[in-house]
């Protein structure tokens, strides 16, 4: 035990309880606060076990450099995993959570606060515990308090904006009373020393640090309360830059489109990345992720309605996960399954999905569903990515809703635009009026036919004149477009003949992988088309009227290495994904299952199969023999090694019988000839050659890097010449100090 740490430990090295007690009362309430703002109970759980197995492990650790990095790494190595398998959702914070990352932070505070009181009972073990527990409190206070209780939160009601502050000063009081009772059974060893008693400087000092701290806690409650709004309006900026903007990758699709600057630079250079990866038993086609009603100038923009949360199911299965599904979905069956796992670059606020799902699975605390079909998740881990499972046989292609219609909003034409829609429809022969048209189908299909047929794409249209619509540009002038055009024309000749359209941006995801194993939606698969209501058969059907070269010039081709790269970047994300979502096991078994997919790919062919084979066979046969001529490096050191060291106790036995002091048991050779020059008086060249095989056995076992074979040889013969002086000159002698 350390002499210099004044310790709390009984007789014979057992822990005190009261003082492990004491660690606890400081670090429960600070723990269950975290799990009550961060809905992370398993970081709770594991704090009361350790404080558990702490209270029945009564003999201490030894405090040392070793046992402190091992401390820290355990902590470390038991947050970090646990978060990928338990995320937290950001949201819950505001800028000092994101910034100090408390998902991280706060678990490994605490797990260490927790090995901290498995050491040697101290006042010092107090005080981590005590500086610990008021960092966890403090950004704990960062919690975003809500109006409305989150549906998915295991404590709602005590996380509303009313309750919250009563909480929060209930335990923040609780913290305070604990440490003052582990401070006072620490002052009993902390003021008081063997030898001068009660130690009054140190009890100035520790009270005055005390003062201090309480002034400076005053004088920060006043300068936030006299800027509160300034500091409020600060928070929040720093909360729209840090959580509001996403990361990783442009969003594809905003708030808005503009037709006349619908391609981003970034998304013209990565027109071959890979978006979105979906694994599944066929291609799921098209991916729906934004729906536009209304239409001006050539810019489109969403519905400003309000959302509505979707049913959901808890923690299906795992912990993480959560079920989200439509009200008439537990009555149709389920068909078709699909595994969603967007890229890092792709990053956007709304889910794509096949329009014909029913039931998403992902993990969020909410998922909203716009009246247009747009769903948005709320506290989303993107990450672990979503699966999404459709009706059995689903009658359409299109988003089902709204079923009640008609919105004005669906069949507004603009003013600027309704003179280029109207010539055009009457080339396309469908009537100066609804009256003289057929059904809405046979609509949509001339409408569809016409501007295939009529029309040409490029991904690089000219650009209208300042001013000039650029729908009613493609319509009137140029003839060339890419989708958005397309799909906006469609959508305002629909909208001319009285069907009410929509205009639905997405991913078009057809494209397999050579592997065969899933499917992939580049950046140049990011497409438009539009969606109608048929009014006489009551359903919403997709237009597309793009015509075929759209998608082929958005085909990217796979090289060798880009499919193997590809592979492996897929086995990552779904063995990330599977984890965030709580699926240890098949985390594992998947990547086992792709990097054998993986090796298949590499070696199913005849030349590169048999190259392969013959490399590895290669590769093999060079480090048996590498390992063999290792071995018996490792052998002849080994041997000189043992040589050595019989060499050096040799040495050790001829000096003790002249000294008489032996080296003990337990007793390192530098410090028993430390102990010989301390004691005795040795003739000048016994003490001057011993010292120096002294140094030479040094060098040889704590150099870092290992010894050579020249090195222990060295000393092997040092020490038999120096024997052979010792043999000659037997009458040398020594005196005691």
């Amino acid at each position: 035990m350390n002499k210099d740490i004044p310790q709390l430990c009984h007789d014979g090295g057992r822990k005190s309880l009261s003082a492990v007690a004491a660690s606890a009362a400081m670090l429960l309430p600070a723990a269950f606060l975290f799990f009550v703002v961060s809905g992370l109970p398993h970081v709770f759980i594991i704090v009361c076990a350790g404080l558990m197995l702490s209270f029945a492990v009564r003999r201490p650790f030894k405090f040392s450099d070793r046992s402190i990095i091992y401390s820290i790494v355990a902590s470390l190595a038991l947050a970090v995993p646990l978060d990928m398998v338990f995320p937290m959702r950001q949201e819950r914070f505001f800028s000092l959570g994101k910034l100090f990352m408390l998902q991280i932070t706060a678990p490994t505070l605490l797990y260490m606060a927790v090995l901290a009181t498995f050491f040697e009972s101290s006042p010092y073990t107090f005080g981590i515990n005590a500086a610990f527990s008021m960092i966890i409190i403090m950004l704990a206070s960062d919690f975003r308090m809500s109006s409305q209780p989150q549906q998915t939160s295991l404590f709602s009601n005590l996380l509303l904006r009313s309750n919250f502050s009563v909480l929060f000063t209930v335990f923040a009081a609780m913290f305070c009373l604990s440490m003052t009772y582990a401070f006072n059974l620490a002052g009993k060893t902390l003021f008081h020393t063997r030898r001068r008693g009660f130690d009054t400087r140190k009890a100035f000092a520790f009270t005055a640090s005390l003062a201090a701290v309480a002034l400076l806690t005053y004088t920060a409650i006043s300068i936030f309360d006299a800027y509160r709004n300034d500091l409020r309006k600060l928070e929040h900026y720093l909360t729209r830059m840090m959580g509001t903007r996403p990361s990783g990758g442009d969003v594809l699709f905003g708030d808005e489109i503009d037709l006349n600057s619908t391609i981003s630079d970034s998304l013209r250079k990565n027109l071959n990345t890979v978006m979105i990866r979906v694994r599944g038993p066929q291609a799921p086609g098209y991916l729906r992720g934004r729906a536009y009603q209304y239409y001006n100038n050539g810019r489109w923009r969403d519905t400003q309605e309000p959302p509505e949360n979707m049913k959901f199911e808890l923690n299906i299965g795992r912990l993480a996960l959560n079920a989200f599904f439509f009200e008439e979905a537990s009555a149709s069956p389920l068909g078709t399954r699909f595994d969603i796992l967007p890229a890092s670059g792709c990053r956007a606020e709304y889910l794509f999905f096949p329009p014909a799902t029913k039931r998403f699975e992902l993990v969020a605390d909410r998922l909203e569903s716009y009246p247009n079909g747009m769903l948005k998740p709320v506290s989303w881990e993107h990450g672990a990515g979503y699966s999404v499972t459709l009706t059995q046989n689903p009658p359409h292609n299109a988003f089902p809703m709204p079923r009640e219609f008609v919105k004005a909003s669906y069949l507004n034409v603009p003013q600027s635009l309704a003179p280029a829609t109207a010539s055009l429809a009457i080339k396309a022969g469908l009537g100066k009026t609804p009256e003289n048209l057929t059904s809405d189908r046979d609509t949509s299909e001339k409408i569809i036919a016409h501007l295939k047929n009529s029309f040409s794409y490029t991904l690089f249209p000219e650009t209208p004149e300042r001013g000039t619509d650029p729908a009613a540009h493609f319509i009137t002038s140029s003839g060339k477009g890419h989708c958005e055009l397309f799909a906006t024309t469609a959508a305002m000749l629909l909208r001319h003949c009285g069907i009410p359209s929509r205009y639905v941006t997405g991913f078009v995801c057809s494209e397999p992988h050579p592997s065969g194993t899933y499917f992939v939606a580049r950046g140049g698969d990011a497409h438009a088309w539009c969606e109608a209501y048929l009014r006489d058969e009551k359903k919403w059907v997709a237009i597309d009227p793009t015509p075929d070269a759209g998608f082929q010039e958005t085909t990217g081709g796979w090289s060798l290495w880009s499919s193997w790269t590809d592979l492996l970047k897929m086995a990552v994300r779904q063995l990330m994904a599977d984890v965030r979502r709580g699926y240890v096991a098949k985390a594992v078994i998947s990547f086992v299952i792709s990097i054998f997919t993986l090796a298949r790919t590499v070696l199913w062919h005849p030349a590169r199969g048999l190259m392969s084979l013959v490399a590895a066979a290669l590769m093999v046969l060079y480090l048996i023999r590498r390992r063999g001529k290792k071995q018996g490096f490792d052998i002849e050191l080994h041997r000189l090694r043992d040589a050595a060291r019989k060499q050096i106790n040799l040495l050790v036995s001829a000096i003790s019988k002249k000294t008489g002091l032996k080296k003990k048991q337990g007793q390192t050779v530098t410090e028993w000839w430390t102990s010989v020059k301390l004691h005795y008086t040795l003739p000048t060249h016994i003490k001057t050659a011993f010292q120096d095989i002294m140094s030479l056995y040094h060098r040889t076992r704590f150099s870092t890097s290992p010894a050579s074979e020249s090195d222990i040889a060295s000393l092997c013969h040092s020490c038999t010449q120096f024997l052979k002086t010792l043999r000659k000159e037997q009458k040398w002698s020594c005196q005691r100090q």
